[in-house]
């Protein structure tokens, strides 16, 4: 069975703006009109964007960041660091959740983070807003729901070396020196957001 994805039509995302933003309640809103679609046509579909749950990992001042190899299941993004982890909500992660429809974002947050990465005590996540990116190919058929986890330990290590390499926590400096490396989403989210301190 083809994979599906979560998506919401364009329709009702018309007025949103570039980058990364906050509008209260907007994520219950968005999820009361999202509906599933086959992620091969989803991928190419600029008419829906696809809900990514998107976490930054923070210790102390210094910020996980790490780049994505040849590996990688998206192509558009092989090569380029990130500061981010995400990916897609899938039907399978609905299971009895979508009667409440927030706790699926949550459920798909915390299943990407467990799958790609091993994080000693992740703590409780915190809502930062979201991303949107219509410049690139990839940003125009996705939306970033954008999480912030305050960890106790610098304890993250990949489950997949092959697949994210060179990470580890780097200072807020460090990012933008080289912010030009990094995929847009993560892009925005150094430039304007951590950057704010």
């Amino acid at each position: 069975m083809a994979e599906e994805v979560l998506v919401v039509s364009t329709r009702f995302l018309s007025d949103l703006p570039s980058g990364v933003f906050d509008v209260p309640d907007l994520l219950p809103r968005l999820l009361t009109q999202a509906q599933f679609l086959p992620r091969d046509q989803a991928e190419v579909d600029p008419s829906f964007k696809q809900l990514i749950p998107y976490s930054v990992l923070r210790h102390g001042s210094e910020v996980f960041r790490y780049q994505r190899s040849a590996w990688g299941g998206e192509r558009r993004l092989h090569g380029q660091a990130s500061v981010g982890v995400g990916g897609h909500i899938n039907r399978s992660d609905v299971l009895p959740l979508w009667l409440d429809v927030t706790p699926i974002v949550d459920w798909a947050r915390d299943r990407e983070i467990a799958e790609e990465f091993d994080v000693a005590s992740p703590g409780q996540p915190r809502l930062v807003g979201f991303l949107n990116d219509d410049t690139t190919e990839v940003g125009l058929v996705h939306l970033g729901v954008v999480y912030e986890y305050w960890l106790d330990h610098a304890d993250v290590h990949p489950r997949e070396k092959r697949v994210h390499i060179h990470y580890g926590f780097a200072p807020i400096a460090e990012l933008l020196a080289h912010v030009a490396e990094y995929e847009s989403w993560s892009q925005f989210i150094i430039t304007q957001y951590l950057s704010r301190g």
